[in-house]
């Protein structure tokens, strides 16, 4: 059988120095937590073991439900997602360890490197999947492949940037923070069921989700060098964001009907996002007009749209007053 790696690959992956700055929110916060975690484990203990058994943990509890959930519209009991919540913490946990007893025990390796990062990325997979049943996404199924292409892709380009990098750089917001957010999801629908995400009505928990979506994707790109030189250019793009989301809430809660979970307001901010992690490679400035017109575009279209269909309904004019004989 051919190998796969070959001879001079070895080599490299030999010489390869594994090198990061920078933290995250939940990094700064669990730190001592998993210094502390970390003084309780053998020193025999391999660190790739640690980064193995919290895929594991993962695995073992999302899987039943995937195989329970098939196509993502079904129901089951809530422990189904308290397990999940679990798992989540688990391999979160046990992320923060592997590289703490690598250093404490002095078995730092390229080997450790790639397969820290080969967990996070099968954990991203098996993550966005189990929102997606979790939330019942089987019932709109664009909604569902357009969450998984963003997902995917915003993890690709993570790992894309650092092929051009010679330091991983961590931002605010990284996989500690992106493992929060889903047993924040998996704990919602423990506690209230999936249908908290689909009951019509805009008193309900998924009213929140493209506001939050959106606040989550400012926190990401806090550190991007585009709100920093152009912070005008960069505020007002949120804001218009913000400006489409509250105006969609205000138009379900009139016509009492689902508040999308992702609404195309975001698109600007994921491009920005997207654009930070290819750093040199493309102008943040081009990418931050670029998303500045589509969310302008976005915004005024809809609320055009809305303005033209209602008034036609009702047969009233929007900038005229009406003859009341």
């Amino acid at each position: 059988m051919k190998p796969v790696l070959s001879e001079a690959q070895l080599k490299r992956l030999k010489e390869y120095k594994f090198k990061a700055e920078g933290a995250s929110i939940l990094d700064n916060v669990l730190k001592d937590f998993w210094g502390y975690l970390a003084e309780q484990i053998p020193s025999w203990v391999a660190p790739n073991v640690i980064s193995f058994l919290g895929l594991a943990a993962l695995v073992i509890t999302t899987f039943p439900l995937f195989f329970y959930c098939p196509t993502a519209t079904e129901e089951v009991p809530w422990w189904f997602y308290t397990n999940i919540v679990i798992g989540l913490f688990l391999i979160q946990t046990l992320d923060g360890l592997d590289g703490i007893q690598a250093r404490r025990t002095g078995n730092g390796s390229p080997i450790g490197a790639i397969v820290d990062s080969a967990c996070d990325i099968i954990a991203n997979g098996i993550c966005i999947t189990s929102i997606s049943v979790a939330m019942q996404l089987g019932t709109s199924p664009e909604l569902m492949f357009y969450l998984h292409l963003l997902g995917f892709s915003i993890d690709y380009a993570m790992y894309w940037k650092n092929c051009f990098l010679d330091v991983q750089y961590y931002d605010l917001f990284e996989s500690n923070e992106f493992l929060a957010f889903m047993m924040t999801i998996h704990a919602v629908s423990a506690m209230f069921g999936p249908a908290a995400w689909s009951t019509q009505g805009s008193s309900h928990l998924r009213t929140a989700c493209p506001f939050l979506i959106c606040m989550m994707l400012a926190l990401a790109t806090k550190g991007a060098s585009a709100r920093q030189t152009y912070p005008t250019l960069y505020y007002l793009m949120f804001g218009l964001a913000k400006a489409k989301i509250t105006i969609v809430l205000r138009v379900a809660d009139a016509t009492k009907s689902k508040m999308p979970l992702i609404d195309t307001s975001i698109l600007g901010p994921a491009m920005l996002l997207l654009s930070s992690f290819l750093g040199d490679y493309v102008s943040e400035y081009f990418v931050l007009c670029l998303a500045l017109m589509l969310v302008g575009l976005d915004l005024v279209v809809y609320s055009t749209l809305v303005l033209r269909e209602s008034c036609d309904y009702l047969n009233i004019s929007c900038f005229k007053v009406k003859d009341k004989s």
